[in-house]
């Protein structure tokens, strides 16, 4: 697993001109998904998510959540309402 401190976010990481900036974004990828797993995991442990939830449901949950937004568009109640509605359906039931 690659660190995300100071060494996963150091200049010196970044590729070069020139450097392959896919395995880059491959790298800091995987790292975020394995540290949102643990997270996810520890959640689950203690309680406060659904223990059925999944690494990859949760990973979708900003893409619908990006897309209700722009349904809502400058409605404050209505995306107050819809962050109960999803926060609700993580907690276990």
């Amino acid at each position: 697993m690659v660190p995300l401190g100071d060494e996963a976010t150091s200049w010196r990481r970044w590729p070069r001109p020139g450097g392959d900036v896919r395995s880059a974004l491959r790298e800091s990828s995987t790292a975020i998904r394995d540290r949102l797993g643990e997270l996810l995991t520890g959640a689950q442990r203690a309680g406060a998510v659904r223990p059925e939830l999944s690494l990859p449901e949760l990973l979708a949950l900003p893409a619908g959540i990006g897309r209700a937004m722009e349904q809502l568009g400058a409605d404050p109640a209505g995306q107050e309402r819809f962050f109960e509605v999803v926060f609700a359906g993580l907690r276990p039931h």
